[in-house]
């Protein structure tokens, strides 16, 4: 499995372990991702493209976010991947308000190739709404998706 992050694989997932120099791989599903409101919180990382995680979770949106849990495990969560500095990956966790808002996790995630990738995702402590059985979030909102030169699988 590919690791940008260069975790060891006993690290805890919670995000709070010291990180390692970058790069980092970040996987987004809601308002980060590219044509919605918060994307330009990732302007200055590269976009790898489209991914899926390899494992169901929970994703929940109510009228203005979503919020991605571990239970109930429904769906693989369709989002896109991006490859960030440390620097920038610091700055998402203040923005997320990890830890205590959203928590920052590494989880694996499937490219188009089918490569499995280990990247941050940022889980809700208290998720609310009503779930997304789709996964996708913007399939939910029932907004175009926005290209940035690779398509989905």
């Amino acid at each position: 499995m590919k690791d940008a992050t260069e975790l060891p694989a006993d690290a805890p997932p919670g995000g709070d372990e010291p990180l390692p120099s970058g790069p980092h791989l970040m996987f987004v599903y809601g308002t980060l991702r590219p044509g919605l409101e918060n994307f330009g919180e990732m302007e200055g990382g590269s976009y790898l493209g489209p991914g899926r995680t390899l494992e169901r979770y929970a994703l929940f949106a109510d009228d203005e976010l979503p919020y991605l849990a571990r239970q109930p495990a429904i769906s693989r969560i369709t989002g896109d991947i991006f490859e960030l500095t440390t620097e920038h990956l610091l700055r998402l966790d203040r923005f997320e308000g990890h830890p205590s808002w959203y928590r920052r996790e590494s989880v694996p995630v499937i490219d188009p190739e089918g490569n499995s990738l280990h990247c941050w995702v940022y889980f809700c402590q208290t998720p609310h709404g009503s779930i997304v059985k789709s996964g996708d979030y913007v399939l939910h909102r029932q907004l175009p998706r926005q290209s940035i030169g690779k398509d989905l699988f």
